[in-house]
């Protein structure tokens, strides 16, 4: 099993799409600063209104309100990143092309032949899919903090910013390997790259507006139960930035534990049965 981990660690630091994925994370973290600190600027008049593309509405315009990005604060532009899906679009698109090439290539079925079982193999592919969705969260987060920084500076940080940080980022990583884990079974259960690619981001940018909906129809059959509190990229984008309670946490430990449960049995079988 270590020479599985080994093996899966190697292909990892050799990983092209790895680095482009992450570069496009931090990337797209500049963009969504730059986007809102331009909006700040029109709403405040330093900016004429249409530069970049970017329109802000007379309404709001004429409002006196202070400066959007001190509103948002850091934490809130985490938020915005990782409860959007924005960043999740990049870990999606990585770890489709970090599973499915294994089945193109040939190599999941040359590692087969060596004598591993079969179980051994996927949870190999299992655990450095995790590993390297916990990491690309980490770049995520780290350039979100030092962007930041840079733009809004040093005063949303007070006593109470560092555990409603540490808080938030802990849940957003274990959410983070729930969710690798649902688009592995994906990519097990397809096998095929533009299939899965497409599929996954089908899930990222539609599913909780389609939960969303079934969840308005149950509440007006006055039904409780809400799908939205189980799918997790529901429970990922209404994850709190502030004052996070335990109930929250239980919960949210509940449903990382399910998904991951659930596709990795899925996966298993899946991959158990079906031929290489």
């Amino acid at each position: 099993m270590l020479n599985l981990l080994d093996a899966e660690f190697y292909k990892w630091k050799k990983s092209k799409s790895f680095k482009v994925c992450s570069l496009l994370i931090v990337a797209i973290v500049i963009f969504t600063y730059i986007m809102i600190y331009v909006a700040s600027n029109i709403q405040d008049g330093k900016i004429p209104n249409g530069t970049g593309g970017i329109i802000v509405s007379s309404d709001i315009e004429d409002e006196n309100i202070i400066d959007v990005l001190k509103t948002i604060g850091i934490l809130g532009m985490m938020s915005e990143i990782l409860g959007s899906g924005l960043a999740g679009i990049f870990i999606t698109v990585f770890v489709c092309i970090w599973c499915i090439s294994e089945y193109t290539n040939g190599a999941v079925k040359n590692t087969a032949g060596k004598g591993y079982t079969r179980t051994k193999v996927f949870l190999s592919k299992y655990l450095s899919t995790a590993w390297c969705t916990v990491f690309m969260n980490l770049i995520c987060i780290a350039a979100a903090f030092a962007v930041g920084i840079i733009v809004i500076g040093t005063s949303s940080i007070d006593r109470k910013f560092l555990p409603d940080f540490l808080s938030y980022v802990g849940m957003q990583l274990l959410f983070g390997i729930a969710f690798g884990g649902v688009v592995v079974v994906i990519c097990e259960l397809v096998r095929n790259m533009a299939g899965g690619i497409a599929i996954c981001m089908i899930l990222v940018t539609v599913s909780t507006t389609f939960v969303n909906g079934v969840d308005m129809i149950l509440q007006s059959m006055n039904m409780k139960f809400q799908l939205g509190d189980y799918w997790i990229l529901n429970v990922i984008a209404k994850c709190p930035t502030q004052s996070m309670d335990i109930n929250f946490v239980g919960h949210g430990i509940f449903v990382v534990v399910l998904w991951i449960a659930v596709s990795f049995l899925l996966g298993m079988v899946h991959f158990q049965r079906k031929d290489i």
